[in-house]
């Protein structure tokens, strides 16, 4: 076990600077990545149950002015964070951890309705309001994820709590990035899907690029 966690640390360095001052210790042992790269993916994660559940596979949320009210505020909130961070007028990071979690949700909410906007064949594809329990929802989970960090961060189980969500994270989030990208590219394949399997097989296409992705990177560095 120890084995593996430490290639998951040498290969989270491709992603995080990993500077331990900024990193969450959760039952005496540091997270392979810094707080507010922790934030990110772990919202990518709890970003993908919460939006998944709420849209399935067919849907998307509707571009009106409560969503993008709501994208706005998470990513300000993140920039926030971010902007009072490098001025050093705080040095904690559990409010890195609640931005960067705030960012992952964004975009993984905005790449999640963008890809199935664009895949399904016409017909296949419906909108749908954000809702106000989608976001009581989303608060909801932030809060009691910060919360875990705060009050229970000797617990054993609370580091691997967090581990498998941001390392699912990255993977959901990259995958399902490409996807869109690929479908962005070549625009012909926008449209075309009328089978689940279809949205299984633009994920499978994004998972083969985020491989190829990270073995470019380890080649490179």
């Amino acid at each position: 076990m120890q084995e593996i966690l430490e290639w998951i640390y040498s290969q989270s360095a491709l992603l995080c600077h990993q500077i331990d001052a900024r990193t969450l210790m959760l039952g005496d042992e540091l997270l392979p990545l810094c707080s507010r790269c922790t934030g990110i993916y772990s919202g990518a994660f709890w970003g993908t149950v919460l939006v998944g559940g709420r849209l399935g596979l067919r849907r998307s949320f509707r571009g009106d002015r409560r969503f993008i009210a709501f994208i706005v505020i998470l990513i300000g909130f993140a920039l926030l964070d971010w902007f009072i961070g490098i001025h050093e007028v705080y040095d904690h990071n559990l409010p890195r951890l609640a931005s960067g979690f705030a960012f992952g949700l964004a975009v993984l909410t905005v790449v999640w309705s963008m890809l199935s906007a664009r895949l399904w064949a016409a017909g296949e594809h419906r909108h749908t309001d954000l809702g106000r329990p989608f976001v009581a929802a989303a608060v909801a989970v932030a809060a009691v994820y910060t919360a875990i960090a705060a009050a229970f961060f000797e617990w054993t189980v609370s580091y691997y709590i967090f581990l498998v969500s941001e390392l699912l994270g990255v993977v959901i989030l990259f995958t399902l990035a490409n996807a869109l990208m690929v479908l962005l590219v070549f625009s012909n394949l926008q449209h075309r899907a009328h089978l689940r399997r279809h949205y299984l097989l633009a994920a499978v296409w994004g998972f083969f690029l985020f491989v190829m992705e990270w073995l470019i990177v380890l080649w490179i560095t």
